[in-house]
């Protein structure tokens, strides 16, 4: 059931904290879903080559740390409006020995700077602030975890800066002021395979090796800026780059080379960012005109960007990845690829409508993504502004205004415009495109620009209802349509608001204090005489409930009409959210609920309310979890959740008892090289030695074993693949030592597992 979306007033809680969790709320949002947001300050690759990013969008103060799983096409969110993270802005991201996430965050929200160090297992997030840790500063800027597992991490704030040091269990910070660490303006930070600390910051390049704080600037070395806007390291060659406005200075611990415009294509100045592996190399540039410049290893390529550039990455397949206002870029060598919020997730904060289809996925319309459909946990946005990753039949229009499904299973949506139209996808498979039905004003009968509601009958009819209040009709059966007036039909001539069907082939239409029936071709009127003389002016919703009686969302309650009496609830008869009531939906049995709102007058206020049969409760905004007041539509899943349109914080589910359906989201950690082996098994004395590591010859593994049994050896690269396997069929109890020979690998990271009938273990090996 739809009705005319009328936004009273945008009352925007962007400054708010993040409401209290409970397994019965939970929230969909554009913060929280695809690549959140609009800003993206990182990129980081993990072992399963996964990419993580983060996104924030200002005006809300909300953002989250993304991961997106490249093989399935998933993106995972973990936001500060959840409570994950302590503020809305993610700096950097780095991965530990045990598979865990650790986030750099800051932002403002009330006005006041916040931020901190944000730790997740695969079970739980960990924050720490200058609240509960010895850290003295919250805007984090950059971290790096060590071959160690320890933690480093980069801050400023109005009065110092420095570097933080934790080791899981002691905090360290470092300042100009009680140490040798040369200054408080310190951004990026990366750690090498010798746990040497290098930070870029305003007077160059700064080593840090456990005892000595190195300075490198142009005054005494080959750094050719004092100002350092990123550093990477590069594991295969083992040599540091460092980013200045004009050059890319790279180090290998004696002499210094460049990449610039002299010897290369980068741009002469605005060099940002940098990533390397290996002989590939991808170069970012934030300036008037933002890209990147791609260095293949055998030729560059230039890159120009849709808006600013703040990190590159290559992934460890070889693909170049870019990132910056507005999207997340993928370049495979041949091909871009361009992920935003428009084609990755729900689009606006703002929707039109909610639609469950029969295979309970969920359908938003909103006025700049045009249609999104969630097929837990994928998403596809059909809209102008999708970058083609998803079809998009026309491009005249971003605003979807509704989603239904026929008795014939096929799935419509509609656009609203001056070139309005819409889609019929038959049997509602959406993924078959060449299947889809565009339908416009060049193949049906009338001017067919502004669709603001489909909706259809059991008996094979759809209707779309159109701005001047007439309707289309669409007769299944014949492939044909036709136009429907207050002149040729029994349409209310006073204007439209609402359609809702009935059973039987009927179709009722909601509009200025009159109804009217279109029952199997003979039009007819509810008796709603004392609307006439009422307080009631408007109807904004019209359902049936299980016993087939009807109910009105009206601006003066809800009524509901049992073919002899009307009965109304009101703010002063009962215990409704607010008298002006926008949709109507059922639960089990006798339940029922409204979404109403007062936001004409002030004090404004709104929310939901549930009728058990017998009186009703109200969850408001500010007293309840419910994101906001203003309720503009309600639609209940196949699982018993509500889907409540919370406007302008997008969506919100309530289930009483507890919210259920979003297993299919997958918030945990894989190990590194999953293989399907189980987890490790770890004891004091059985953990597994690599020594030297890294290595350029041999390296000899060490470990104990408890029993006489066979030791099966893998060794996986990054990306999951099985490189080598070793036997030991007759292993004795007690210590073993292999040798492992650096000439059976490319240089790189390694995985070794080892796995016998009671034990398993990993380590890192890295061959250089």
């Amino acid at each position: 059931m739809k009705k005319t979306l009328n936004i009273f007033l945008i009352l925007l809680t962007q400054f708010l904290t993040a409401p209290a969790q409970s397994p019965e709320w939970y929230f969909m949002r554009p913060d929280k879903s695809g690549i959140s947001g609009d800003y993206h300050e990182v990129i980081k690759t993990d072992c399963n080559n996964n990419i993580w990013t983060a996104g924030y969008i200002p005006f809300y103060s909300n953002g989250s740390v993304v991961r997106f799983n490249q093989s399935d096409t998933v993106f995972t969110c973990w936001g500060n409006y959840d409570g994950y993270l302590p503020a809305d802005r993610v700096y950097d991201i780095d991965f530990d020995n045990n598979n865990g996430v650790w986030v750099a965050t800051n932002g403002i929200g009330n006005g006041i700077a916040h931020g901190g160090i944000s730790h997740y297992d695969g079970s739980t997030w960990t924050t720490y602030t200058t609240a509960n840790s010895p850290m003295i500063g919250d805007d984090m800027r950059g971290i790096t975890v060590d071959n160690n597992n320890t933690v480093w991490a980069t801050f400023e704030d109005a009065t110092t800066g420095g570097i933080v040091k934790f080791n899981g269990t002691t905090w360290t910070i470092y300042t100009p002021s009680n140490s040798n660490l040369q200054t408080t303006m310190v951004d990026k930070i990366v750690s090498d395979n010798q746990n040497n600390i290098w930070i870029g910051s305003n007077l160059g390049l700064i080593k840090f090796d456990g005892l000595n704080w190195i300075l490198f600037s142009p005054a005494n070395s080959g750094l050719t800026s004092f100002d350092v806007k990123d550093v990477e390291y590069d594991e295969a060659t083992n040599k540091i780059y460092a980013v200045t406005n004009t050059s890319v200075d790279i180090f290998d611990g004696t002499t210094w080379t460049h990449i610039n415009n002299s010897n290369s294509p980068v741009s002469a100045n605005g060099l940002n960012c940098v990533d390397v592996s290996g002989d590939k190399i991808v170069v970012g540039v934030l300036a008037s005109n933002s890209g990147c410049y791609i260095y293949d290893g055998t030729s560059w390529t230039t890159h120009n960007a849709p808006n600013h550039m703040y990190d590159v990455r290559i992934d460890n397949t070889g693909n170049f990845w870019t990132c910056g206002i507005g999207y997340l870029e993928k370049y495979d060598g041949a091909v871009w690829k361009t992920y935003t919020r428009y084609n990755t997730g729900l689009v606006d904060y703002i929707n039109n409508q909610i639609f469950v289809d029969s295979k309970n996925r969920k359908w938003f319309a909103n006025d700049e993504g045009g249609i999104q459909v969630f097929d837990c946990p994928q998403w596809e946005d059909y809209g102008k502004f999708n970058e083609g990753l998803f079809p998009s039949l026309q491009n005249n229009t971003p605003i979807g205004t509704s989603v239904t499904e026929d008795s014939y299973g096929d799935i419509w949506m509609t656009y609203y415009g001056g070139f309005g139209y819409a889609i019929q996808i038959p049997d509602g498979d959406y993924k078959n495109y060449a299947s889809w039905i565009l339908w416009d004003n060049t193949n049906t009968t009338t001017n067919f620009q502004t669709p603001e509601e489909v909706e259809s009958d059991d008996s094979g009819h759809v209707f779309m209802r159109l701005y001047n209040s007439s309707v289309m009709k669409y007769n299944h059966a014949n492939n044909s349509w036709s136009n429907l007036n207050s002149l040729n039909s029994g349409l209310p001539p006073s204007g439209l608001n609402c359609m809702t069907p009935r059973a039987g082939g009927k179709m009722y239409f909601g509009g200025f204090r009159e109804i009217a029936v279109l029952d199997n071709g003979t039009w007819s009127y509810v008796d709603s005489s004392f609307l006439a003389n009422g307080p009631i002016d408007y109807i904004y919703d019209i359902a049936f409930d299980h016993t087939d009686k009807m109910w009105l969302a009206t601006n003066h309650g809800v009524y509901k009409y049992d073919g002899t009496t009307w009965t109304n609830w009101t703010e002063a008869n009962s215990n409704i959210a607010a008298n002006y009531v926008t949709s109507i939906e059922f639960g089990g049995g006798d339940t029922v609920f409204i979404g109403a709102h007062n936001t004409q007058t002030f004090p404004y206020y709104g929310g939901i309310s549930i009728y058990n049969g017998t009186s009703w409760t109200s969850f408001l905004e500010g007293s309840s979890p419910i994101a906001h007041k203003q309720v503009e539509g309600l639609e209940m899943d196949k699982l018993g959740n509500l889907w409540i349109i919370s406007q302008t914080e997008g969506v919100t589910i309530y289930k009483k008892g507890g919210v259920v359906g979003f297993e299919c989201i997958d918030q945990s950690l894989k190990s590194c090289g999953t293989t399907g082996l189980s987890q490790p098994i770890v004891e004091e004395n059985s953990k597994i030695t690599c020594y030297p590591n890294p290595f350029s010859a041999t390296a000899t593994l060490s470990f104990k074993l408890e029993t006489a049994a066979p030791v099966l050896m893998d060794i996986y690269d990054v990306t999951g693949r099985k490189i080598k396997s070793i036997l030991l069929e007759n292993p004795s109890i007690g210590q073993q030592h292999i040798i492992i020979e650096a000439k059976d690998f490319k240089n790189g990271i390694y995985i070794c597992e080892i796995k016998t009938t009671t034990q398993s273990f990993k380590t890192k090996l890295i061959i250089q």
